[in-house]
């Protein structure tokens, strides 16, 4: 019986290459995947891959049954006004139950399915005068076909969207079909061997409801009280302890007026030197959250520095995520933190100048200033869970990294983990303890990969897993 490790696990990926992240907006409430859209681009048959979305290459559209009393009855495009439309005829009797259209996976998909709070099918439809009118959704759990809806067809486009049953998101092999009911046809008589049924837009889509960001550390400046040797514990959030200060020497002063709130400094360097070690500091922790996030305001004088780098760091040295540049007039930062900041027990950010060049264009002055304010750190709470789930945008022949961070272990000694994940996305390398922890390989096949450690005497356990993308998509790790 595999021993449950009771601890908080949070899994990174990171990119083998160096990556500048833009500044981003707060996530939306709720977050849209595409799994599999068909947009018929190309010449019609009767087994037709999704065109794009994260199981693009393992979810196939076809035609079943028989057709017009011959099997090799294939589907054909709409011209004209019809053009990107699916059309197949042969929809009269005998066995129209067993004639309909079919979504199916080429191989499992729950891993994928599974991640998503709700998932949607959408498409557009409709028939010939004598083609077929009632249509029901059905979708196969356990070898049953279950129905999700029933709607009806006129001769004239329609959109559908139909949530499916939860029960689907545990299906090994997903299976969708759209099958005719009834020998009616849109013009109230019978369907006959000519009249065609259209199909075009599908999409499947997956619904995941976010939390909402919280408040981690906050800074509002009301008076240089706050600060003891130019550093200053933050004024909001959950962790409180977190400092922001001025590294490196400088004089601190306070905005007045239409200033009031922004902390200036000046004394960045000169016309012939940059002072490397004066910068902006940030100290803080994120365990608990993922999707770190930091936004402030900053500007500065003509004379004071114009270009910045953020860095960041969680013990193994600062890493640029980010430039920007700053004017003379209010300017509002948000930059997404990469996310080995996830559930970091130390983070350290800070901002410093990358050259001599001011606002002006011209060499940094000692009297230029540099003015910062409204500081506030982010992030998602993470649910406590026996699993975690990460998804990662990856291209073919890249290598990548999942980093698995476990943190307050309890009870860790020769605990087994497993990993998930879709073995004609992804061929993992390496598997290896970043800390002084054993891994022993139990399992690994069929995209399941068993692993046990053995626990150090640090209750953070860092463990790097190279793998490299067979093809274009998302790639989706599950540890448990």
């Amino acid at each position: 019986m595999r021993k449950i490790l009771k601890t908080t696990l949070t899994l990174l990926i990171l990119s083998l290459f160096i990556t500048t992240y833009a500044a981003a907006n707060q996530p939306e409430q709720q977050t849209q995947t595409d799994l599999a859209i068909w947009t018929f681009p190309s010449t019609a048959s009767d087994r037709l891959i999704a065109d794009t979305g994260v199981l693009s290459n393992q979810l196939r559209l076809s035609a079943e049954g028989n057709r017009g009393g011959s099997s090799s009855n294939q589907p054909t495009f709409g011209t004209g006004a019809n053009a990107g439309q699916l059309f197949i005829n042969g929809w009269d009797s005998p066995n129209l139950s067993d004639k309909y259209w079919l979504i199916q996976s080429t191989s499992p998909v729950d891993y994928a399915l599974n991640q998503h709070d709700v998932l949607e099918i959408s498409f557009s439809a409709h028939s010939s005068n004598t083609g077929p009118r009632n249509f029901a959704l059905e979708v196969n759990i356990n070898n049953t076909w279950i129905n999700a809806a029933n709607y009806s067809l006129t001769s004239t486009t329609q959109d559908f969207i139909f949530q499916l049953p939860n029960e689907v998101k545990q299906t090994e092999y997903l299976q969708i079909r759209f099958r005719a009911i009834g020998n009616a046809a849109i013009n109230g008589g019978i369907i006959q061997p000519a009249g065609t049924s259209r199909l075009f837009n599908i999409a499947l889509t997956g619904i995941a409801t976010s939390p909402q960001m919280e408040d981690i550390a906050q800074w509002q400046f009301t008076s240089l009280a706050l600060f003891n040797n130019n550093t200053a514990t933050a004024t909001g959030g959950s962790q409180l302890t977190s400092t922001f200060g001025l590294a490196g020497g400088g004089n601190l002063t306070m905005g007045a007026g239409s200033a009031a709130g922004q902390l200036f400094v000046n004394g960045w360097g000169s016309a012939t030197e940059l002072t490397d070690s004066q910068y902006w500091h940030i100290s803080t922790q994120t365990i608990g959250y993922s999707n770190i996030q930091i936004s402030f305001g900053a500007h500065g004088s003509n004379t004071g520095p114009r270009n910045f780098i953020m860095e960041v760091n969680i013990g193994d040295g600062w890493i640029p995520v980010a430039h920007y540049m700053l004017t003379a007039g209010v300017q509002t930062f948000n930059f997404s933190l990469p996310t080995f900041a996830s559930n970091a027990s130390a983070l350290d950010i800070r901002l410093r100048p990358g050259n001599n060049t001011a606002i002006n264009g011209n060499a940094i002055q000692p009297a230029g200033t540099s003015r910062m304010y409204n500081i506030v750190i982010q992030g998602v709470p993470v649910l406590s869970s026996n699993a975690f789930t990460y998804t990662q945008v990856v291209e073919q022949d890249t290598q990548y990294a999942a980093v698995l961070i476990a943190t307050d272990l309890q009870d860790a000694t020769d605990s087994n983990l497993t990993l998930t994940y879709n073995p004609a996305m992804v061929e993992i390398t390496s598997i290896q303890a970043l800390t002084n922890a054993g891994i022993n390989i139990i399992s690994h096949e069929d995209g399941v990969l068993v692993f046990a450690f053995n626990n150090s005497d640090t209750d953070v356990l860092k463990i790097i897993v190279s793998f490299t993308a067979k093809t274009d998509g998302t790639a989706i790790f599950v540890f448990e």
